[in-house]
């Protein structure tokens, strides 16, 4: 709620973060609703108290049959059907969500994630480049 009301009050070159229009509304909460989707599996590993086993079960996560890389192969499949941005042609709360849910796994920050685990997403890789890049 609290991000669509965010998206619904902000903007960046005239529109809006959330769009008004309900098709397009749809598409970025699908997104997000995604994006979260990573972040069960990952849940369930901070209650593994054995550093090495976390690891291992994070790192096993983002491996090939992972269950955080089904994910990975959506987002990346339906940013291959998209203009660049996640939603339309301009910048939304999708985008936001993308790139602020997906580069925590490889930034180092999370143990057990091998900092190279996006690099096989091409789209998911342009795509954080891109929003990387917004002033």
């Amino acid at each position: 709620a609290i991000m669509r009301y965010a998206g619904s009050v902000s903007s960046l070159g005239g529109k809006q973060l959330y769009p008004k229009e309900a098709g397009e509304a749809l598409k970025v909460d699908e997104f997000c609703d995604i994006v979260g989707e990573v972040f069960g599996p990952l849940g369930k590993t901070f209650a593994i108290e054995d550093e090495t086993e976390r690891n291992t079960t994070r790192a096993a996560l983002v491996a090939e049959g992972g269950d955080i890389t089904k994910w990975l192969v959506f987002i990346d499949s339906l940013l291959a059907k998209s203009s660049g941005f996640a939603v339309g042609d301009s910048l939304t709360m999708a985008d936001i969500c993308i790139f602020t849910g997906l580069q925590p796994l490889k930034s180092g920050l999370i143990d057990g994630f091998p900092k190279d685990c996006l690099d096989n997403y091409s789209h998911i890789t342009k795509h954080a480049q891109m929003i990387a890049n917004i002033p």
